[in-house]
């Protein structure tokens, strides 16, 4: 149980990594929760009225990851208009690359000014935690974890794409409860529906295999060696029985973890043919499958 809760919670760390249009952005604000509350909303301020530019932390605050951030995050940009708000996401790569442990910090066209007073970056780099937690996780751990995330009865695996499709997903759903700032203001209810790649624009990529696949394997292989930034690979179609083995050999091979993908996940996002690439774009998911 320890095990399985540690596996969904690296799974959500994956959901909010990525590179935030570094492609496109030519200006780039390294914060921090660490700074005051005022001089963050003076760092979004400017980076809205700045074209192509992108304002990024770390990580996650600790403690309460992910709804933290947004509870965080919201009452500091919703004063803006919303053509003014700058994309806001996470990048540990980029303050690794940077060698950035405080912030502010203005990079424009890759050279960096420390801006005024300087405070330390609070939030862990969640690659490094992610690392740690999959490196204590054992063979039995792991194998109880897999067993309770399969199915009673096991669909047959799914078949290999034979062409190249995509499909576009929006993802809003009823929020099961309400989201309220550090003051305790409800800033959205409980039952009202909320798309939150609108709250946090970013760009997240995964790839979803049949790990027993040869020729999906090396697909996988060669698509990720292409992609820049964050990619999590997902393993799909796995069984109980399977050695653990196979998905460390793999993940060993291709440099970067590789996670279990719950069978309910493909039901969810209408996957039927391997291997597929989800991304977060405009605000909506793409999946987008290929023939190996």
């Amino acid at each position: 149980m320890r095990c399985l809760f540690k596996l969904r919670a690296l799974m959500g760390i994956g959901l909010a990594l990525g590179s935030l249009s570094s492609a496109q952005a030519t200006v780039t604000r390294y914060v921090s929760f660490g700074m005051p509350d005022a001089l963050l909303k003076a760092q979004f301020r400017a980076a809205g009225s700045q074209q192509e530019t992108r304002v990024i932390f770390r990580g996650l605050p600790e403690p309460g990851g992910y709804p933290a951030f947004i509870r965080r995050l919201v009452p500091l940009i919703q004063d803006l208009p919303k053509n003014e708000r700058p994309p806001i996401g996470l990048d540990p790569a980029a303050f690794e690359q940077a060698g950035i442990g405080t912030v502010p910090v203005l990079e424009v066209d890759q050279e960096r000014k420390a801006e005024g007073r300087q405070y330390p970056v609070t939030e862990p780099d969640p690659r490094i935690h992610m690392r740690k937690t999959l490196a204590a996780l054992t063979p039995t751990e792991w194998r109880r974890a897999l067993l309770k995330e399969a199915p009673q009865e096991r669909k047959p695996p799914l078949p290999s794409a034979t062409s190249e499709s995509r499909l576009t997903v929006d993802p809003v759903f009823r929020l099961p409860q309400s989201i309220m700032d550090t003051g305790g203001r409800v800033l959205a209810a409980a039952g009202e529906t909320a798309n939150p790649l609108t709250l946090l624009p970013s760009e997240v990529s995964l790839l979803i295999l049949d790990i027993d696949d040869q020729r999906q394997r090396e697909a996988v292989v060669q698509r990720l060696n292409s992609i820049q930034g964050d990619t999590w690979v997902l393993a799909a179609g796995r069984t109980p029985g399977i050695q653990d083995s196979k998905i460390q050999k793999l993940s060993d091979h291709m440099k970067t973890p590789i996670l279990p993908l719950p069978q309910r996940w493909l039901d969810q996002f209408r996957i039927s043919h391997l291997p597929v690439e989800v991304r977060t774009t405009n605000s909506k998911i793409e999946i987008r499958q290929w023939p190996p």
